[in-house]
């Protein structure tokens, strides 16, 4: 997950973000511990309210609002 532009893009396994579809994303499946590894690895598990708000985002078209989609997400958060 270095930037949202390849994040949206996926990986070998496929996509990660299914806009639209929180059940479709293998990003959220991970967070809501319906695959493995469940994220975040090694941690606690998420707030309700990060775990809502990924999903809401999801829902709503998982879109990025800032200027720059290449910039690394280390940067944005």
């Amino acid at each position: 997950m270095a930037s949202f532009e390849k994040l949206m893009q996926g990986g070998d396994s496929g996509r990660v973000i299914v806009p639209g579809s929180p059940e479709g994303s293998r990003l959220f499946r991970l967070i809501n511990a319906d695959d493995t590894p469940v994220m975040p690895a090694g941690q606690a598990r998420i707030t309700r309210k990060w775990h809502g708000d990924v999903k809401k985002w999801i829902e709503e078209g998982a879109k990025f609002d800032g200027n720059d989609a290449k910039r690394p997400l280390r940067q944005l958060v």
